[in-house]
């Protein structure tokens, strides 16, 4: 931390041609002693899956505490996986057979690609003839009335910012994600996909109606959800977010569905939100450092908070300045400014109205003892 901005320091990407919990450990003791040469002035904490090999990699490592991954394994992936969507045999089988097509036309993509073309190319020339049309019409007009041309793009040609699929996309076991840009391309390219499908002769793996309203109702579920998978993967803060997170995806799973199936999958995944993103001391205590998050817990929690982690930090050797010292220090430190720039360290606008949005949506969770003046101030 460095003025109360976050920072990123990547130390070395290698491979490791053995992937055990000693080998692994070893490998990154090697390469930290290189920029620290007295591991006991460290303070670790890792961050990984929840496999065995990596658990115990951070036990060898003497890591203060490890976190899963946020994006995929083992939290929202498994989330959205294990303890949702494949808990329901009929949601299962529509996704089976989504692999079924992309498998069978794994080898025709050129037939799928070709009903494309030809799509786009009569999109295209419906749209010529159209913008044809506006200006015969005009050009018939009185030159008396001062007419101007039809705008660019209108209401029907407004601009979509959702990914357009070219190509049926595969889906891969351990990313959820994958999943989804499976059933979105399916989706979006469903009648090009029946055409192909009807070609080689595979019509019993065409989409029935029910089926494909089903398929879009789940791609419009998933979609706040993928740009969560997004906002997580990028060099911001992640462990003070997962309590804005989860307010975000209890917002989101509150709504009632028509369709029993969705709704199936927004109470399973109320019900194991908890268990995969427990708020353990350490996310509260990167929220305090956090400038974005820091004024959501309570002075009094706080004050503990901090205390402990201070507590440790001088037994452990790693700071050597008395409380009062620090308290001192960190009161002078203003965060007017570095909000703005912790916020310019994300990608672009759409993460970071996602964030400040999942910020307000847990200011607004706080309960009304929590005042302005009842919050801690670091």
């Amino acid at each position: 931390m460095d003025n109360w901005e976050f920072k990123i320091a990547t130390l070395g990407c290698h491979v490791i041609f053995s992937h055990t919990a000693r080998a692994v450990a070893d490998h990154v003791s090697l390469l930290m002693k290189e920029y620290f040469p007295d591991p006991k002035k460290l303070y670790l904490t890792t961050c990984h899956d929840g496999t065995a090999n990596m658990a115990k990699t951070s036990q060898y490592l003497k890591s203060a505490n490890y976190h899963h991954c946020a994006a995929h394994r083992p939290s929202l992936h498994l989330l959205l996986t294990t303890d949702s969507i494949t808990k329901l045999s009929e949601v299962i089988k529509v996704l089976q057979k989504c692999k079924n097509i992309v498998s069978a036309l794994h080898f025709k993509s050129h037939v799928v690609e070709g009903d494309i073309a030809a799509s786009d190319d009569k999109l295209l020339i419906d749209q010529l003839q159209k913008k044809v049309a506006e200006t015969s019409n005009l050009l018939d007009l009185d030159e008396q009335f001062q007419m101007s041309m039809p705008d660019e793009t209108d209401e029907n040609d407004a601009v979509d910012h959702h990914h357009k699929h070219q190509s049926l996309k595969s889906s891969c076991p351990r990313r959820w994600n994958s999943v989804f840009g499976m059933v979105d391309s399916v989706v979006q390219l469903q009648r090009e996909v029946d055409n192909a499908l009807k070609r080689i002769g595979r019509i019993d793996l065409c989409l029935h109606q029910h089926e494909l309203d089903f398929l879009t109702e789940l791609v419009e579920f998933l979609k706040p959800f993928k740009d969560l998978t997004d906002l997580f993967s990028c060099s911001s803060p992640a462990l003070s977010a997962i309590p804005m997170m989860k307010v975000h995806i209890k917002k989101h799973c509150s709504t009632e569905s028509s369709n029993v199936k969705i709704q199936s999958i927004k109470e399973s995944i109320l019900e194991k939100l908890d268990y995969r993103f427990p708020e353990i001391e350490t996310v509260k205590f990167h929220q305090l450092l956090d400038p974005a998050t820091k004024d959501l817990i309570p002075r009094s929690k706080a004050s503990e908070i901090l205390d402990r982690y201070f507590q440790t930090a001088v037994k452990g050797g790693f700071i050597s300045v008395m409380p009062n010292t620090l308290c001192a220090a960190a009161a002078t430190t203003t965060t007017k400014d570095t909000d703005v720039r912790a916020e310019e360290d994300l990608p672009d606008m759409k993460r970071r109205r996602l964030r400040m949005e999942m910020v307000n949506e847990l200011r607004s969770q706080l309960p009304a003892s929590c005042s302005d003046s009842s919050i801690c101030t670091l």
